[in-house]
């Protein structure tokens, strides 16, 4: 089984790898949650319109469109793709930062 390395350096330092590691974890959190919560809700939006298209042009304007106050499913719709972006990009900033930080 596997272990991990101390969170501090031989000299006494901190290593950056836990705080790079606890970046990734919330990102991927974050998109692991995110995604059915926008598929749920993008799918109850186009469901709910009177045809296909009208659902479908709902879904984009609001995800397109400002945040602005909660009211809505679109609201819920907006959130939960917001999530996901933050959640792409603590993922990303984790990866980079334990990559290049020594």
């Amino acid at each position: 089984m596997a272990r991990r390395q101390p969170a501090f350096g031989t000299d006494g330092s901190r290593s950056p790898a836990p705080v790079a590691d606890r970046l990734v974890w919330l990102g991927a959190a974050l998109c692991v949650l995110g995604v059915p919560l926008v598929v749920g809700v993008a799918l109850a939006v186009v469901l709910s319109a009177p045809s296909l298209a009208a659902g479908v042009d709902s879904a984009l304007a609001a995800v397109d469109g400002p945040l602005g106050a909660p009211d809505g499913i679109e609201w819920l719709l907006h959130v939960g793709v917001l999530g996901v972006l933050v959640g792409a990009w603590l993922a990303g900033a984790g990866l980079v930062s334990g990559e290049l930080l020594p």
